[in-house]
């Protein structure tokens, strides 16, 4: 009999953002909408599920407004925060526990996005990829300009 291998955060960090930004592309699409939206969009009997779950982005005004809903924080974190950690950063934590899901958002000191970086987090392990996307740059483009007038 085989062990199985643990999966490690390694080895589920880049599934949890494709997971992510699939959701984020269709709330890019129906947050905004409203329930006429839906029935135009689902008019066959039998497509309730389908209505009901894209129900769920109607209440939202657009994306950023979706995830500004659903994250738990958005804050600077300064530099020497963490042991091994020069610079600090912007950081939207999307979920929290066992895992935790967040991006961190490194600037320059004009608030230009340099790089953003996708981490999962789970019981002493964690690990990261750069998140180029485009709805994920744009995003927390609109967090920092916000992050600007304060």
């Amino acid at each position: 009999m085989t062990a199985l291998k643990k999966e490690t955060c390694k080895d589920k960090v880049e599934d949890s953002l494709k997971r992510l930004l699939s959701d984020w592309r269709v709330a890019s699409i129906w947050c905004g909408k409203t329930e006429r939206d839906l029935k135009i969009h689902f008019p066959l009997e039998g497509q309730e599920k389908d209505i009901a779950h894209f129900e769920q982005y109607l209440e939202y005004e657009s994306l950023y407004d979706y995830v500004n809903q659903t994250a738990l924080s958005w804050e600077f974190i300064e530099a020497n925060t963490f042991n091994d950690q020069k610079v600090g950063y912007y950081c939207l934590l999307l979920s929290w526990g066992g895992p935790s899901t967040e991006f961190r958002i490194y600037t320059d000191k004009d608030l230009n996005i340099s790089y953003i970086e996708y981490w999962y987090l789970d019981w002493y392990d964690g690990a990261s990829v750069l998140a180029h996307d485009s709805i994920v740059m744009d995003l927390m483009q609109q967090f920092l300009e916000l992050e600007s007038y304060e």
